[in-house]
Protein backbone atom coordinates (compact mmCIF):
# COMPACT_ATOMS: atom_id res chain seq x y z
CA UNK A 1 0.00 0.00 0.00
CA UNK A 2 2.70 2.33 0.74
CA UNK A 3 4.54 1.60 -1.95
CA UNK A 4 1.57 2.16 -4.31
CA UNK A 5 0.98 5.57 -2.84
CA UNK A 6 4.87 6.88 -3.25
CA UNK A 7 4.78 5.94 -6.80
CA UNK A 8 1.83 7.82 -7.36
CA UNK A 9 3.24 10.83 -5.47
CA UNK A 10 6.96 10.26 -7.56
CA UNK A 11 4.33 10.41 -10.62
CA UNK A 12 2.40 13.33 -9.54
CA UNK A 13 5.98 14.85 -8.81
CA UNK A 14 7.15 13.89 -12.13
CA UNK A 15 3.79 15.76 -13.85
CA UNK A 16 4.76 19.06 -11.57
CA UNK A 17 8.36 18.92 -12.54
CA UNK A 18 7.36 18.76 -16.14
CA UNK A 19 5.02 21.49 -15.91
CA UNK A 20 7.63 23.62 -14.01
CA UNK A 21 10.01 23.37 -17.00
CA UNK A 22 7.58 24.18 -19.24
CA UNK A 23 7.37 27.54 -17.56
CA UNK A 24 10.99 27.99 -17.12
CA UNK A 25 11.03 27.62 -21.44
CA UNK A 26 9.61 31.31 -21.71
CA UNK A 27 5.66 30.96 -20.57
CA UNK A 28 4.67 32.83 -17.95
CA UNK A 29 5.04 30.64 -14.79
CA UNK A 30 1.16 31.23 -13.67
CA UNK A 31 -0.78 30.26 -16.57
CA UNK A 32 1.66 27.08 -16.96
CA UNK A 33 0.93 26.09 -13.25
CA UNK A 34 -2.42 26.86 -13.47
CA UNK A 35 -2.82 24.41 -16.47
CA UNK A 36 -0.75 21.93 -14.25
CA UNK A 37 -3.18 22.59 -11.20
CA UNK A 38 -6.60 21.24 -13.34
CA UNK A 39 -4.83 17.93 -13.30
CA UNK A 40 -3.58 18.11 -9.59
CA UNK A 41 -7.04 18.67 -8.01
CA UNK A 42 -7.65 15.44 -8.56
CA UNK A 43 -5.23 14.45 -6.14
CA UNK A 44 -6.75 17.49 -3.60
CA UNK A 45 -3.78 19.90 -4.36
CA UNK A 46 -4.49 23.24 -4.36
CA UNK A 47 -2.60 26.00 -5.85
CA UNK A 48 -1.22 27.19 -2.86
CA UNK A 49 0.40 23.63 -2.30
CA UNK A 50 1.76 23.64 -6.82
CA UNK A 51 3.46 26.84 -5.94
CA UNK A 52 5.24 25.67 -2.63
CA UNK A 53 6.29 22.23 -4.85
CA UNK A 54 7.86 24.38 -7.02
CA UNK A 55 9.24 26.76 -4.87
CA UNK A 56 11.06 23.56 -2.68
CA UNK A 57 11.94 21.83 -5.95
CA UNK A 58 14.01 25.64 -6.21
CA UNK A 59 15.89 25.15 -3.26
CA UNK A 60 17.65 21.92 -4.55
CA UNK A 61 18.32 23.07 -7.74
Amino acid sequence: QKAVSQMVKQEEKEDLWQGYENCRVGRSISSSIRRYVKGFEKFGYSVHEVYEFINDINKYE
